[in-house]
């Protein structure tokens, strides 16, 4: 049930489904089957009452199949009491107890549908009503304690004529005045429809099955900017144009496809519609099939939704989250949050790209749980910063990976509330500082050589002149004393110190001189095969010499006597960390150094160069140690055993 009239009384009717009522349904499919009315009653209503009922299955015909189409039931519903009122029999009942049969179109054979069945047995009188396709038998006899048989036997037969013909013309009316009822239904179906289509938002597009509209709404008229009047009868195309600005800009005509296909379309792609007067509307649009019972296609319903004002603040959206993410990205490596418990939430992809490491290996877990060792007094001035809410900014920390890898980080960070004033976390940023600190030490460390380097030159040039005048005079005092003379042994000792020191004076000008002295193109490969031997002769036996020189290696611009002393003494070294033996591996190799190997090492340009690498299997050196190595008069050997100018003159040499 879908329409009725005087809603307020019958509205529990409303979707009552009559082939669903298990007391009715094989007398209604059988209406349908053979296009029979149906008339029953009286009976108790759904929405109460009793009452007699017709109705009158419906049919179109459909142009295709040349066959009837069943579309519903045309129902009227004619109260008992109202109909006895109106014919002014409202006391009939009274004297005449009546019965009705037929509830199934049978008549005399039907089933009792009104009154006691006994009455059939001996009644005083039967009458048939015949109905369209069926019909009813009434019967009646006289109620007791009521007044003269003969009175009551000759009103009794009028009033049951009376009531007869009274039922033949009320159902004959109603069956026969349905097509005008009919058409008051459907004229308010349609201004029902038309209503609930110009309250709806969006703009709604009907088509018949060519295409062409039937039906638009006022947003359709105001979006297109046609009238209806105007509309009807036009294929879509000609009202506006629909084109795919991501798919070429191609126009299309959704509505032709779902005519085609008889399927909905939703399409998620922004589309564009150019209206009469050329304005452009950014909107969404999908599309249904009209079908009938047969599930055959009989038109399209197109709906349009205006999205642009949506699309541009979409579109704002989008291009502030990526100003953020911009500005975000030149500020920080990462973004972070933390829960109330200090927990990571929350990382930026862009970890992964310093770490290697997905992005959820950290959540959940406390910064303390990821960091390496740092020193406690760092971390508990931290710790009260995170413990008191208070924000932070340039927080140092290292974090050790399980492939041996140190990062050093830098994260600033605001504690959040929400509205109610409670803290529910930390969000922040995070920089990767590695190479950084790395730089900073580098410099730190060129500067201090540097400075090292013009003090040592400055002392060894003039502890050089002061040794240059003492050698002078010794010499003149040889001169003067005999070789036979016991005091000449104290001269010659004098000059064997005066030429020690002589040699610590050049180490000392070595390490802090600039320029080369000679400078020749050299092939290393057969340079490093030339003082193989003198290498060797240098070390102890337990030490073996290993080469792995590179094939083609590229020819270098070097000081061949500086190169000597920089192996040699990288060798010596070597010798002196492996007491118990081991071996010394000389490699040569061609090497591009690049911009970003540049950038970590800013003292060097990129090029090509020749790498020479001299290492040993010797017990290695601590990180202090290694901060110090290159300083003139270093050494980790015992006191008398070395100068700690050995490795300062190789710095001093690769820096040259």
């Amino acid at each position: 049930m879908k329409y009725v009239t005087n809603l307020e009384r019958n509205s529990k009717i409303i979707g009552h489904n009559l082939f669903a009522d298990e007391n009715r349904r094989s007398l209604v499919e059988e209406s349908v089957r053979d296009k029979s009315y149906i008339i029953a009653g009286p009976i108790n209503l759904i929405q109460g009452g009793v009452a007699i009922i017709a109705r009158r299955p419906l049919f179109f015909p459909d142009k295709k199949s040349q066959e009837d189409v069943f579309w519903g039931f045309a129902t009227i519903l004619i109260d008992v009491d109202m109909l006895l009122k109106d014919a002014n029999l409202s006391g009939v009942e009274k004297e005449l107890s009546l019965a009705i049969r037929g509830k199934d179109g049978l008549g005399e054979k039907g089933a009792i549908f009104y009154g006691d069945k006994t009455i059939f047995d001996e009644p005083l009188t039967l009458a048939n009503v015949a109905l369209p396709n069926s019909s009813w038998q009434v019967a009646a006899v006289i109620t007791h304690n009521t007044l003269s048989n003969e009175f009551l036997f000759s009103k009794s037969y009028w009033v049951l004529a009376l009531l007869t013909a009274l039922f033949i013309s009320v159902i004959s009316y109603a069956l026969f005045s349905w097509p005008k009822r009919l058409k008051i239904q459907v004229s308010l179906a349609t201004e029902s429809l038309r209503t609930t289509l110009n309250s709806i938002g969006d703009a709604v597009i009907a088509t018949d099955i060519s295409g062409n509209i039937t039906r638009m709404n006022p947003i359709a008229e105001n979006l297109t900017g046609w009238n209806r009047q105007q509309a009807i009868g036009l294929p879509l195309t000609e009202i506006c144009e629909i084109r795919q600005p991501l798919k070429g800009n191609r126009q299309i005509n959704p509505v032709e496809t779902v005519l085609g296909k008889g399927t909905a379309v939703n399409d998620g792609d922004a589309t564009i519609l150019i209206s009469r007067n050329g304005s452009k509307h950014m909107v969404a649009h999908s599309v249904a099939p009209i079908k009938d019972d047969k599930e055959e296609t009989k038109g399209a319903v197109l709906i349009l939704r205006d999205v642009s004002e949506e699309n541009a603040l979409r579109q704002d959206l989008l291009e502030s989250n990526e100003r953020f993410r911009i500005f975000a990205n030149i500020g920080a490596d990462w973004l972070w949050e933390m829960d109330e418990y200090l927990r990571f939430t929350f990382f930026s992809d862009t970890i992964h790209r310093v770490t290697g490491r997905p992005t959820t290996e950290y959540l959940g877990k406390t910064r303390q749980e990821i960091q390496a060792d740092n020193p406690s007094n760092i971390w508990i001035q931290h710790q009260q910063d995170l413990d008191n809410r208070r924000p932070f900014k340039d927080f140092r920390y290292r974090v050790a990976e399980d492939d041996g890898r140190h990062f050093t980080w830098s994260i600033s960070g605001k504690p959040l509330f929400n509205s109610e004033g409670e803290f529910i976390g930390y969000r922040g940023t995070g920089t990767n500082i590695t190479d950084s600190i790395r730089l900073e030490e580098q410099l730190r460390r060129s500067n201090k050589m540097d400075a090292v380097g013009q003090l040592t030159g400055g002392i060894a040039h003039d502890f050089n002149n002061i040794l240059g005048i003492a050698l002078g005079n010794l010499e003149l005092l040889q001169e003067k004393i005999p070789n036979n003379d016991a005091r000449s042994h104290f001269v010659i000792s004098a000059l064997k110190a005066i030429t020690r020191g002589g040699e610590i004076t050049r180490k000392l000008l070595g390490f802090s001189r600039k320029d080369a002295n000679v400078i020749s193109l050299t092939a290393l490969n057969p340079f490093i095969e030339n003082i193989e031997d003198l290498v060797a002769k240098s070390l102890t036996a337990s030490i073996r010499v290993e080469t792995q020189l590179t094939e083609q290696l590229w020819r270098v611009a070097i000081d061949p006597g500086d190169l000597e002393d920089a192996i040699l003494n990288l060798s010596l070294n070597a010798r002196d960390a492996m007491p118990e033996g081991g071996s010394l591996i000389i490699k040569t190799e061609n090497v591009v150094l690049d911009d970003d190997f540049v950038v970590r090492n800013p003292e060097i340009r990129a090029g090509n160069y020749v790498m020479i690498s001299v290492s040993d299997t010797g017990n290695g050196m601590s990180e202090d140690i290694q901060d110090k190595i290159l300083e003139p008069f270093f050494t980790t050997k015992d006191h008398g055993k070395g100068t700690g100018l050995g490795l300062s003159m190789v710095y001093g040499f690769v820096q040259r």
